[in-house]
């Protein structure tokens, strides 16, 4: 499965290696290592945060989420891959290099047949109990694969935020973190840098003038302290539209109601476009015109608690719908703000009608303001403010956060908005579905609007499990201890010397040492949500 928003997700996944390395206590800096990924994506190095990206790959291979006519298991592309498919100059390569990935992924062994009569005594011919091979399988026919297709890399914030990976993984190659398989390329950074700001930037920045760009943002990651330090010198040296679309999100964990969430904010603006161009597109229908991430979005049947207004909207989403995706069934509220704004809200469905039930928490919205010291839509220059409540069965807040940050959901400002509203301003053949103001009577009772689907908050599936695991751990802890301090007394009556003493704190440091590093990793293990394998995954 070898497309952008794969390849980048790849890029972001190589850095989660790299923590997960220099937790080991591998590398020559670790604890630099941690400390510097901590500051410049945030919420990701923390207790129970890394190893996010192992939980997608899981996550895409569960009952609901992968196809389920896929007879191999969904596998993500390697660093390798990934850097040559954002090296391809054009769409034909794209596909050749996708359609390549597709037949060097795993074919899982035919499964054997029951038998329903007594053995033959002569062998059956090869393959006569196997089920046939299944059919070669193609990509998908994505925009960025098709040649002739409206998809152009200029300005895609996939790129941008790829060039973001590069200058994180420069830093941690700097300081002597990189896993050795990573390592084995020492010029990974600079070549993810060189192709995502080439391919970004377009025929504006070229030649030695591209290569001494790319150079100074690596040369600058060795002193970078901060986001906004990257933010401010990525503005210079390309532009400000780069730097604000190269910063992924990472989400934050906050309580709703009585569960806890990933919530997503993102704040640009767009000095091209106007309200009004955006109005032509922000019905949730239009999204899957020209979004990577938005498979299908399509209107449902009006149901008794929709008579006020809100719309029932069942979306599809995944890098790649054909390989894994989700249905989440949503509510939709229209309005404006009054100033020259509009806006949307949304929840869940109570109704989950046609839903993949993976998604707990989802609610949120998307609010369009001008942004030209002016109240008139129709004038260049937006701000588009986004935010988000997520919460995914069987995915840390980590976990969804890098779902909705580098995938789709928390970029609606950049890769969906923007974009589509610059691709149908561009070409005004192009049917849209039109922005309607819900209109309310003041009378209506929203309170059944966006129950999770799991209803009241259950304690954890293996609560249990945890509980025990606690309970060994400190039982364990007890006895150790009781027997070293047997031992310090036996030494104490016989006359303890300045090497008894020594010995026995030695002991007990070292004690202390395993008892803290195994509650860390008892403790981790249980915070993040387990998933649970089905006969059908």
């Amino acid at each position: 499965m070898l497309n952008l928003l794969q390849s980048q997700l790849s890029f972001y996944g190589a850095i989660d290696e790299a923590v997960l390395y220099a937790k080991d206590g591998s590398g020559a800096n670790p604890d630099a290592v941690l400390r510097i990924v901590g500051t410049l994506l945030p919420n990701t190095t923390g207790f129970g945060q890394s190893g996010w990206y192992h939980e997608l790959l899981d996550f895409a291979n569960r009952q609901h989420v992968r196809n389920r006519e896929l007879r191999a298991p969904v596998t993500f592309p390697s660093v390798d891959q990934s850097l040559r498919y954002l090296q391809a100059p054009n769409a034909e390569e794209r596909m050749r290099l996708a359609t390549a990935a597709l037949g060097t992924e795993p074919t899982p062994q035919p499964t054997p047949q029951p038998r329903t009569e007594p053995p033959s005594p002569e062998p059956p011919p090869t393959g006569a109990n196997e089920p046939p091979p299944a059919p070669p399988r193609t990509p998908a026919a994505l925009p960025e694969r098709v040649t002739g297709s409206q998809y152009t890399p200029y300005h895609d914030p996939v790129l941008a935020r790829s060039a973001y990976a590069a200058m994180v993984l420069a830093r941690i190659a700097d300081l002597g973190g990189m896993p050795p398989h990573l390592s084995a390329n020492p010029n990974l950074p600079a070549q993810i840098m060189l192709a995502a700001v080439g391919s970004w930037v377009g025929p504006t920045l070229t030649g030695t003038t591209l290569e001494q760009t790319v150079n100074d943002l690596l040369d600058e990651a060795k002193r970078l302290e901060s986001r906004e330090q990257w933010r401010s010198f990525a503005a210079t040296k390309v532009n400000q539209q780069f730097a604000n679309q190269s910063v992924p999100c990472f989400g934050t964990l906050e309580l709703f109601g009585d569960q806890y969430c990933s919530t997503l904010y993102t704040d640009t603006t767009d000095d091209d476009l106007s309200v009004d161009d955006i109005e032509k597109i922000l019905d949730p229908r239009n999204w899957k015109l020209f979004a990577k991430f938005f498979c299908d979005v399509a209107a449902q049947q009006p149901k008794s608690y929709t008579a006020c207004g809100w719309a029932r909207i069942l979306e599809t989403i995944g890098p790649e719908c054909a390989e894994w995706s989700m249905q989440t069934a949503l509510l939709f509220y229209y309005g404006s703000d009054g100033n020259g704004g509009i806006f949307l809200n949304y929840d869940l469905d109570p109704d989950r009608q046609d839903d993949s039930g993976m998604v707990e928490v989802d609610n949120g919205y998307i609010w369009i303001t001008p942004h030209n010291g002016t109240a008139d839509p129709s004038q260049k220059g937006v701000q588009i403010h986004t935010s988000k409540q997520e919460r995914v069965q069987g995915l840390s807040p980590t976990a969804t956060a890098a779902l909705g940050c580098l995938l789709g959901w928390g970029t609606y400002a950049n890769d969906l908005l923007s974009g589509t509203a610059t691709e149908v301003r561009n070409d005004p053949t192009i049917g849209t579905e039109p922005f309607v103001e819900t209109v309310l009577t003041g009378e209506e009772k929203l309170s059944g609007v966006g129950q999770p689907v799991g209803g009241r908050a259950k304690l954890p599936p293996d609560f249990g499990h945890a509980m025990g695991d606690v309970r060994t751990l400190l039982t364990h802890h007890i006895d150790r201890s009781q027997k070293l301090a047997a031992k310090a007394g036996e030494r104490w009556l016989d006359g303890m010397t300045r090497d008894d003493v020594k010995e026995i704190t030695k002991e007990f440091g070292k004690h202390l040492e395993k008892f803290a590093v195994e509650a860390y990793k008892t403790a981790e293990s249980n915070v993040k949500p387990q998933v649970t394998p089905t006969n059908n995954e």
